[in-house]
């Protein structure tokens, strides 16, 4: 019964906070009602999914100076091992931002979850996913003709809407190539906490965005810290996933090296030695060792 009284009260439309006559500020616990919203679509109804929705859609809409709110629900498009939780989250981010053209989110912010769920097994999840792309990239001003892959998109061939993904994916990177540090962020921040079905989507629709990557260096000669923040990122991938995804840590690492920027694969072998020098540990000898051959068996300057 508690947890009905809440979805009548946090599914009503208004502001969370109020300031008083006085100047006192009044506003709900955030967290909290996020957290019953959550339980909500933690059930099996569909009822309650509904009216979960609702709620959340309300609070977002009507509390744009909160961006936890619409944060918070990205995230969970990211993380979501439930399909019905994933879906509701979802459903509710993509009305959102297509319905309020003036929605204060950053296009980068949103860009990598629908990416992955370009590749959900559901089919309605991916052509959502599909319009939501084209709307936002629309409104950047740019066209990546992302309309081409949306027969691939909608078909129930495991391998056809995968390959679409990537190709989608693919367009995007080069069409907004500026924000390819960014989107790789966003991988690392979400990746160490899904599961190895989960992580191998992220990668496969991470994969062009590091092939865009150009690292840099200083002037002193050291990777910048875009750059080492991608290198120590990708760095600890390795260690922790080398062995579960081996295949995908491969092909990060082969990425860097295959795009057009030359100078990458200097600059990971400078950052390798340096960091086994400087840790002194034999276990990051040996993972430096592993990158050495992946990076090997695709560029001849290493040969």
């Amino acid at each position: 019964m508690l947890i009905k009284k809440t979805v009548v009260n946090v599914s009503q439309a208004g502001p969370i906070s109020i300031t008083t006559n006085s100047g006192s500020v009044l506003q709900f616990d955030v967290v909290r009602m996020l957290n019953w919203i959550e339980i909500i679509f933690n059930t099996i109804s569909d009822k309650w999914h509904a009216i979960g929705r609702r709620a959340l859609k309300n609070l977002i809409v009507h509390n744009k100076g909160y961006p936890y709110l619409m944060e918070r629900s990205v995230e969970i498009c990211y993380t979501s091992d439930r399909p019905k939780v994933l879906e509701s989250y979802f459903e509710v981010v993509t009305q959102v931002l297509i319905e309020h053209t003036d929605y204060p989110l950053a296009f980068w912010r949103i860009l990598g979850a629908v990416l992955c769920t370009l590749g959900n097994q559901k089919r309605e999840i991916r052509m959502k996913s599909a319009r939501l792309l084209r709307t936002l990239e629309e409104r950047q001003q740019k066209s990546s003709r992302l309309q081409d892959f949306d027969i691939s998109i909608s078909d129930k061939t495991t391998a056809v809407y995968k390959l679409a993904q990537f190709e989608t994916s693919k367009r995007l990177a080069k069409q907004h190539s500026d924000l390819a540090f960014i989107i790789f962020s966003e991988f690392s921040l979400h990746f160490r906490s899904l599961q190895p079905d989960a992580q191998r989507n992220l990668v496969a629709a991470i994969l062009p965005w590091v092939q865009a990557i150009e690292l840099q260096v200083e002037p002193s000669g050291g990777p910048t810290a875009r750059s080492y923040m991608l290198l120590a990122n990708l760095f600890e991938i390795t260690i922790r996933c080398s062995s579960i995804l081996p295949n995908e840590v491969q092909a990060l690492w082969q990425a860097l090296a295959t795009g057009p920027h030359g100078g990458n694969v200097q600059l990971v072998l400078d950052f390798i030695i340096n960091l086994c020098l400087d840790r002194k540990e034999q276990n990051f000898v040996e993972y430096a060792k592993q990158i050495v051959v992946f990076l090997s068996s695709t560029l001849p300057v290493l040969r």
